[in-house]
């Protein structure tokens, strides 16, 4: 049979478990959070940058061809 002291003990362990969870969880939820912000951020400006250059449909080859070449469209479709 449990007594007292057990049933104390179980629920410290208790409470100290759902005070650990609940700061784990907010702490990542808010560096998840942080972290989307920053991507956001990065695919905004990306976003921006393909409209500015409408013939850039490839992204692997940026440094070979370079941005905006009328002369290089049809290069540009392969990749």
């Amino acid at each position: 049979m449990l007594g007292k002291s057990d049933f104390n003990k179980a629920k410290a362990w208790e409470s100290a478990n759902l005070i650990f969870f609940f700061a784990f969880n907010l702490i990542h939820t808010l560096s998840i959070y942080i972290f989307y912000l920053k991507m956001n951020k990065k695919i905004l400006i990306w976003f921006d940058q393909r409209k500015r250059y409408p013939y850039d449909n490839y992204i692997t080859a940026k440094s070979v061809i370079g941005r905006g070449n009328p002369h290089l469209n049809v290069l540009k479709s392969h990749f």
